[in-house]
């Protein structure tokens, strides 16, 4: 199975040393021009030096062995303008060079730019075309652009040749402009390169690779590909910023572990897929096995023939295997496998899961919900009473306060807060020798209702005689002692 198209970024217009108006110190060799264009991530370039193809095979070279695509051309000076011409790697430079000597230009005059081919745009268009290239207009909108044609029959005429097959565009705000001047019946590819031009010095030097470049949709990105790009233009050339990528769920690859095409793994391409073969070639095999791991087989109650014939395939192919398959949702990456059993159907038991999953949704969820709607309003009306408690614990405080305001005042204190509480015990407590440690146990421990009540009946000393496993070890080892008179009940003390 062949590669499946996707976006590459090249640079169809890339300057060397070899053009009269590049300087070699702005380049380095070709091994630095080759380092460059990989660290622009660049993968593929078109090396069109003005009227010469000197540096051609000297890059060709430094590429072999690396991950990108040298594309020999030359960028001709035509008696219109300039003309980029491209072939495909490997060609040999001695071929380009007859190209340029059947165009009017000398071999003394390779390299200047102070030449011009005895043709125009077109017919130089048609003698790349013969000669197994591609013809591109460089830099129409700039000096020596094809927009500088001044008879616009002659420009509409050089538009509409077919072995024009595309034109290179420096500024994209003039897209337009370009558009109203292409007939209606051309399609017509708009490209950018780099002219390898630096704009800090305004000369071309090799840190203007790749600054201007564009994505070309292709298996790979060579002449072959070029040419497919450029013949549709609408889907597979991008300009201006890189491609987006793919927002929908993409299933990468499918394989069959076991059986007898254990092993067997299909790569797919995220955009459409199309699978060419003949009859038992495996085509359907491929769909039914993801259908499978996905759990989107064919309804067999519905359509037993279909599904019977389904089950047949994968029991063959599968056996007692697996069908693993890798897919990418939101960017993220997953793998779904799926045993194959040969003796069973498990479609009874994906039908009896779906059905509970719909049980799930449509009655236990909705359920579950007013359960927890009920709960919250319980603890709410929970809360109040809590609330109506306490107040009514307030009321009862105030009245015994009342009742106790020539020596103690009593209060509720806020949850967790026995502080107040302690301060009262505190005055109580004047003149006896309780210890600071029995009061605060008091204060934690003892509700300040039951200690009012013993206070009131003078029978203080209930609060340690009783010893409750739970009370602290300060009140369990308090000892009562005789009681002492005050200007009010009776109260005792204890150490």
């Amino acid at each position: 199975m062949t590669s499946w198209a996707r976006f590459w970024a090249v640079d169809l217009h890339v300057h060397t040393p070899g053009s009269a108006d590049a300087r070699a110190e702005n380049y380095g060799t070709a091994d630095d021009i080759i380092a460059a264009a990989m660290a622009a991530g660049l993968d593929a370039i078109a090396i069109t030096d003005h009227n010469t193809t000197e540096w051609c095979d000297a890059l060709a070279n430094a590429a072999k062995g690396q991950p990108i695509v040298v594309l020999p051309g030359v960028e001709i000076s035509t008696n219109e303008g300039h003309l980029l011409a491209i072939w495909e790697e490997g060609t040999d430079s001695a071929d380009i060079n007859d190209v340029l000597a059947r165009l009017g230009i000398r071999k003394a005059d390779r390299g200047k730019l102070d030449i011009a081919a005895e043709v125009g745009f077109a017919d130089a268009a048609r003698e790349v075309a013969e000669a197994g290239g591609i013809a591109i207009a460089a830099h129409i909108d700039k000096p020596k652009g094809l927009l500088g044609i001044t008879v616009a029959s002659q420009m509409r005429k050089t538009l509409m040749e077919p072995c024009l097959c595309g034109v290179e565009l420096v500024d994209l705000d003039k897209r337009g402009q370009v558009d109203q001047k292409v007939p209606e019946d051309r399609v017509l590819a708009i490209v950018q390169g780099s002219d390898t031009w630096d704009a800090s010095i305004s000369q071309h030097g090799l840190v203007g690779i790749g600054s201007r470049r564009t994505w070309i949709k292709a298996s790979r990105p060579d002449l072959v590909g070029l040419k497919h790009a450029l013949a549709d233009p609408d889907l597979r050339i991008r300009v201006g910023s890189p491609p987006e990528a793919a927002r929908y769920p993409i299933i990468d690859s499918v394989e069959l572990v076991g059986g007898f095409l254990s092993g067997q793994r299909v790569e797919l391409c995220p955009d459409l897929n199309c699978m060419v073969g003949g009859t038992g070639a495996g085509k359907s095999l491929i769909l039914e096995a993801i259908r499978y791991a996905l759990d989107q087989r064919v309804d067999s109650e519905a359509f037993p023939a279909i599904g019977g014939e389904v089950s047949a395939r994968l029991k063959s192919a599968l056996g007692a295997g697996m069908v693993r398959v890798d897919l990418q949702v939101d960017g993220s990456r997953y793998r779904v496998e799926r045993a194959h059993s040969p003796d069973s159907d498990s479609q009874p038991y994906m039908a009896i899961a779906r059905a509970a999953r719909e049980e799930l949704v449509t009655e236990a969820q909705p359920r579950l919900d007013e359960l927890q709607s009920a709960r919250e309003a319980l603890l709410s009306e929970l809360h109040d009473e809590r609330n109506n408690r306490r107040e009514l614990r307030r009321a009862r405080v105030d009245q015994l306060n009342s009742k106790t305001a020539r020596f103690v005042k009593l209060d509720v204190p806020s949850n967790g807060d026995c502080s107040q509480y302690r301060a009262a015990l505190d005055i109580i407590k004047v003149g006896s020798r309780v210890k600071d440690d029995v009061l605060q146990a008091t204060a934690s421990t003892i509700h300040p209702f039951q200690f009012a009540r013993l206070l009131w009946a003078g029978d203080v000393n209930s609060l340690v005689t009783s010893k409750p496993a739970s009370m602290p070890p300060a009140l369990r080892d308090c000892s009562p002692i005789s009681p002492i008179k005050t200007c009010g009940p009776s109260y005792s003390t204890f150490s």
